[in-house]
């Protein structure tokens, strides 16, 4: 019988799991496509230095002070995929690897953690993978900073232990601490409190070390205020937490953690690896000799993890506080049996979120370190779960498991290999619109496995002409889809498709079929006029998704376009409203005034 005790390391079969997940996770990210603020900082690197730096400049007083790990992504959206997908690889290994280092986990136990580790990111919350893990910003804003504090928690952990550290040690502690102040407001508050814990720990224990320490809580400080003395980050955190009184500071954070609740109990995933923490945090408990009462006391929040997708909406605020006070105090337990990194794993995905309450902060990229953190943390004893099995049965837990997430994943592969070829085609008209002045975009994206496209949203539209090399004046640009119908308007293909309304009837575009009819649009506060034909027609937005016409005998409430960064209308606003003629012939929709 083969007694040997884990998957044993250097062994090929050991490694193979996980090289399989890390790289499916790197092909997904050399296939990512472009999306919102990508556009827009594509574009900082391809004039002269002055203007890159009078880019920078502009970015930190108008839009906020996050400059340092803005030019990360600068970095990567200039040079291309390759960049994302080796950076976005190196990091996912990193993160697991740093925790093993840190802990002091057996060598042979590591590609049991990293492969946990890289399931977990492919199996993280459809959203957030999509609409930030492969987001070129979003990653370099939540998922760069994350990787680098677990690498602060190596560096920290390793310079306290005893007496002051040499010169070159200290200044990469001083260098890293500073950048992950200074990277996100949310990165820099978890590398400050990292540090402040290992000035009390030095206080405590080793008083000669605890000049690191100083000056990694220094350094980090120093960081974070860089984007704090930014004018565009006052405006912005004045304007979210709105806390004028600290009742309705109390509000805002209540505010927050309603959102985020509710985001978080969407997810099933999040939480299977939130019961799963608090069930390998509860077998670590025992193991290190406390009290079986402590592992049974810790099923308890898992539970209610695990319960959460299945709770209703008014419960879950009181039920991820629950969670949240049980995240604290499992950490203290877990640092006083002597599992210091796994505890500040856990600890910093509960500052992640804590830290984002008063600003009323929500959103999937946010929530990405709070899910990283966590998968951190849990990787170190899932590691040291599988080392105990033997050899073979380790080796084909290892296996199944990464068997099963690229089975689980693979429709996500399709959709993002889908978008990957709609946007390789749309690099290949705009190649083709130099010479042409004519440029086809096509809108055939799966919303599913991306985030704001061109044709979602105005802002996106004008970087991505930008970052084509064009300027709005002088192309034409025509959207256009293999599944939408093209839209002719006095006897002229418009530049925009009819998209499908939610009576499965179809939205047209406003402007364009009235300017192509001779009539006119004005944009107002809060609506539009419209003048066609000796008529006059107010357009207003009482709710979302519904326009409102007036001017005629009876006003007319229509479906109102709310993915399309022109106003695309429902079609009795055209033949009820403005007395046009609406002919549909299977993929060309005709617009025309009455009887011609």
């Amino acid at each position: 019988m083969d007694r040997e005790p884990g998957p044993g390391a250097g062994r090929a079969a050991a490694w193979a799991p996980a090289a399989a997940v890390y790289l499916a996770a790197a092909f997904l990210l050399g296939i990512a496509v472009y999306s919102a603020d990508d556009y827009w900082y594509s574009t900082f690197m391809d004039g002269s230095l002055g203007e890159y730096l009078e880019l920078l400049r502009y970015h930190y007083e108008a839009f906020n002070g996050r400059v340092l790990v803005h030019v990360a992504a600068q970095l990567i959206l200039h040079c291309g995929n390759w960049l994302f997908a080796l950076a976005g690889t190196a990091l996912g290994l990193w993160m697991p690897l740093s925790a093993c280092l840190s802990a002091g986990l057996e060598r042979r136990l590591v590609p049991c953690c990293l492969l946990v580790f890289g399931a977990g990111v492919l199996v993280m919350p459809g959203g957030m993978l999509t609409r930030g893990y492969l987001w070129v910003s979003a990653f370099c804003n939540y998922v760069l900073p994350t990787a680098m504090n677990c690498g602060l928690i190596l560096m920290l952990d390793r310079l306290t232990r005893g007496g002051r550290p040499s010169a070159p040690s200290a200044l990469a502690l001083a260098l890293l601490s500073f950048l992950c102040g200074a990277t996100t407001e949310q990165s820099g508050f978890v590398a400050l409190c990292l540090a402040l814990y290992f000035c009390v720990l030095c206080l405590a224990r080793c008083r000669r070390s605890l000049p690191a320490a100083l000056l990694a809580a220094a350094a980090s400080l120093a960081g974070l205020l860089t984007i704090f003395l930014s004018p565009a980050t006052q405006a912005r955190f004045a304007s979210e937490a709105g806390a004028t009184s600290l009742t309705s500071l109390f509000e805002s954070v209540a505010r927050g953690l309603e959102g985020q609740a509710r985001l978080l109990g969407s997810g099933r995933s999040t939480a299977v690896l939130l019961a799963a923490l608090f069930v390998l945090s509860g077998l670590s408990l025992r193991r290190e000799g406390r009290r079986r009462w402590m592992f049974f006391a810790c099923l308890v929040p898992a539970a209610a993890a695990l319960a959460a997708p299945f709770c209703p909406e008014g419960v879950l605020p009181a039920l991820y506080a629950g969670v949240f006070v049980s995240m604290a105090l499992v950490s203290a337990a877990l640092i006083l049996s002597r599992r210091r990194v796994q505890a500040l794993l856990t600890l910093s995905a509960l500052a992640s979120v804590c830290v984002m309450l008063p600003t009323n902060t929500v959103g999937e990229r946010i929530l990405l370190p709070f899910y990283l953190y966590s998968l951190a943390a849990a990787s170190i004893p899932a590691a040291e779960l599988l080392g105990r099995m033997g050899r073979k049965p380790a080796l084909g837990a290892m296996a199944a498991c990464a068997l099963a997430v690229l089975a689980l994943r693979a429709p996500l592969f399709s959709g993002c290999w889908g978008n990957y070829q709609v946007e390789s085609l749309n690099r290949r008209y705009a190649r083709e619109a130099a010479g042409t002045g004519e440029l086809y975009y096509c809108m055939d994206y799966d919303m599913d496995y991306t985030h704001d496209k061109a044709f979602t949203n105005g802002y996106c539209y004008v970087y991505w002409l930008e970052s084509a090399g064009f300027d709005e004046s002088k192309v034409s640009v025509y959207f256009y889809s293999s599944e939408l119908p093209a839209v002719y308007a006095g006897g002229e293909r418009l530049t925009s498709p009819a998209l499908r309304g939610a009576d499965g009837g179809w939205l047209l575009p406003l402007r364009g079929i009235v300017e192509a009819l001779g009539g006119t649009v004005e944009v107002l506060d809060g609506g539009l006029t419209v003048q066609l034909d000796g008529t006059r027609w107010d357009i207003s937005y009482p709710a979302w998704g519904e326009a409102l016409l007036t001017g005629g005998d009876i006003p007319l409430s229509v479906e109102l376009s709310t993915n399309y960064f022109q106003t695309c209308l429902a079609e009795a606003a055209f033949t009820e409203g403005l007395g046009l003629r609406v002919d549909v012939d299977g993929d060309v929709i005709t617009v025309s005034r009455t009887g011609r």
